[in-house]
């Protein structure tokens, strides 16, 4: 409704390829760019905040 477009990548997990909304072509940096140890970085803290959010209501869940 604003008109703001925030973009948005995503990070492959199997082959590493980084993914935007912008391209249907993806992008493939070595292991060894800052660029992409960065990504993996943020994608696996945001994978274990996930997990551990999911099974603390998960477990509260299970007590009730």
């Amino acid at each position: 409704k604003m008109g703001i477009e925030i973009p948005i990548i995503s990070l492959a997990k199997q082959e590493e390829e980084i993914f935007t909304t912008s391209s249907n072509v993806s992008i493939k940096l070595p292991a060894s760019n800052n660029a992409r140890k960065l990504l993996q970085r943020v994608r696996d803290e945001a994978h274990r905040f996930a997990i551990t959010y999911h099974r603390e209501t998960r477990d509260k869940n299970f007590f009730r």
